[in-house]
């Protein structure tokens, strides 16, 4: 049997459920009638509509009743020829994908403010997809919400292990922002580092033993990843990390009022200039080289400038 809510003829689209019966048919009769020889039998099925006409025209579904008189779907429509097309059909064997379709029904779903579904694999996965709610990582095991907290390098205040891999997402109410207080900074210069990102596209990094500046954090939401390599243990990092309130983008009416290098003042909100990005509220330099790549010439070489770059043969 073939079910579903297909058009009719001259486009009408009808309210209730609708069903025709069809005949199976093997791989060399479809592919007789079809005339195609691309028809794979073990991921399609045909069949021919019993009155020599199909009844409706688009989006059908294929139905056997089992033993127990339950009607199972195994066929879904494919390459529909429209209402002038021939009766023959062709679907897709649904239990040809049966791993991939369970993959995705036996997985927890998360829905978010905006009406985002998520699959279990993206909650708690270091990624805020959730823009408005940030609820898939809200009760997360590295997430951290409150008005303070200490973060620490592994075993501080004694020295760190070798290969290291720690990562933290802090998140706190939306329109706050997250204000950084280095405690301490000891790490193996060049080879152990303190990463630092408000959006996980782009980090910045600390290595050495001199202690970074205080900063506090663009938006309501900061990364913290530790990395140290196979080799030279050192005492580590500590930062307190507070909740404050938070006021906006600075206001500015010249480009004087904004407070740092390679900004401008737009409609009264300081803005960095292109090929900038802020944080720890500065404009810092974009790497085009490395984030985009934009030298597509094989003989060609990126050399990075400030605010831009340069292709060099």
């Amino acid at each position: 049997m073939v079910a579903g809510w297909g058009s009719l003829p001259a486009d009408f689209f009808p309210i209730q459920l609708r069903e025709t019966g069809i005949s199976l048919l093997n791989q060399s009769q479809c592919m007789q009638s079809l005339g195609d020889e691309n028809f794979k039998e073990d991921v399609m099925l045909c069949g021919s509509f019993k009155d020599g006409s199909s009844e409706f025209c688009q989006r059908r579904t294929l139905m056997c009743k089992d033993d127990e008189g339950l009607w199972n779907v195994v066929g879904i429509s494919s390459g529909d020829s429209g209402c002038e097309g021939p009766s023959t059909a062709v679907f897709t064997r649904v239990t040809a994908y049966k791993d991939f379709i369970s993959s995705f029904l036996n997985k927890e779903i998360h829905t978010c403010e905006e009406g985002e579904v998520l699959l279990s694999d993206q909650i708690c996965d270091f990624e805020v997809h959730c823009n408005r709610s940030v609820s898939d990582e809200r009760d997360c095991d590295h997430l951290e919400i409150g008005f303070e907290l200490n973060l620490t390098s592994p075993n501080y205040p004694r020295s760190y292990g070798n290969s290291q891999h720690q990562e933290f997402l802090m998140i706190s109410e939306r329109g706050s922002h997250l204000s950084v207080r280095w405690l301490h900074f000891q790490l193996e210069t060049g080879f152990d580092y303190v990463h630092i990102s408000f959006d996980r596209e782009r980090y910045i990094n600390f290595t050495g033993n001199s202690t970074p500046d205080d900063f506090v954090s663009p938006s309501n939401i900061l990364w913290v990843l530790f990395t140290s390599d196979s080799s030279v243990r050192d005492e580590g990092f500590a930062m307190h990390v507070e909740v404050v309130p938070g006021n906006g983008t600075s206001n500015c009416t010249v480009d004087s009022d904004c407070s740092g290098h390679h900004e401008i003042c737009n409609m009264s909100k300081c803005q960095c200039l292109p090929g900038f990005f802020r944080a720890f509220d500065m404009c810092l330099d974009i790497d085009e080289c490395a984030e985009f790549r934009p030298c597509e010439h094989k003989n060609s070489e990126c050399v990075n400038l400030e605010g831009s770059y340069q292709c060099s043969c």
